[in-house]
């Protein structure tokens, strides 16, 4: 007598028949949520890029904000040459640098852009000073960097740096002779 055959060659079948099915759905469904997943991870990783660049632009305008905070063109409406002149001062004095000579024009004129030959003006004035400092190399291109951050709209027209002299501590003594425009809103502007 032959052994009972607990399973039959058609069961069999059936259970590998199954088997590879299931296996074929779950790879089909693998595949599915891999490719889900890779594009979900590269919107990710374009998003974060977006959001750091909008960030990186954020702080740039953080930072003009805070450099504009200073200009204040309503001070020059009183006195221009007052101001000019106390901030000029003020600048060198901070920056270890001694004013020589300072001239305005007699009279304020309408504003014409030295960098811009179409640049309406309407609107402001403007007034020239020459100015003459002397110092040291360093102090002298602090003084001018500092004069062009003062709270007025100031455009420089000539610059020219000539060595003096050497100083004791071994310093290049310079003399600075430049040329700024100096403007403001007229009234009603």
């Amino acid at each position: 007598m032959r052994g009972i055959a607990l399973i039959n060659a058609i069961t069999v079948r059936r259970l590998d028949q199954s088997i590879l099915a299931t296996g074929s759905v779950s790879l089909v469904l693998g595949v599915f949520l891999l490719g889900s997943a890779t594009i979900n991870y590269f919107r990710k990783n374009e998003v974060e890029v977006r959001l750091a660049a909008t960030a990186q632009a954020a702080e740039k305008l953080r930072e003009m904000i805070d450099q504009s905070k200073h200009v204040r063109f309503g001070e020059l409406k009183e006195s221009t040459s007052s101001y000019f002149q106390n901030t000029i001062d003020q600048t060198a004095a901070k920056n270890d640098c001694q004013l020589i000579e300072v001239t305005a024009a007699a009279e304020e004129g309408p504003y014409l852009s030295r960098y811009k030959t179409d640049a309406d003006g309407k609107g402001w004035k403007q007034k020239v000073y020459q100015c003459q400092a002397i110092g040291s190399a360093e102090n002298a291109v602090k003084f001018l960097r500092d004069l062009t951050s003062i709270s007025a709209p100031v455009e420089l027209q000539t610059i020219e740096i000539a060595p003096i002299d050497k100083e004791l501590d071994g310093h290049q003594l310079v003399s600075i002779k430049f040329g700024v425009q100096v403007m403001r809103q007229e009234e009603g502007a």
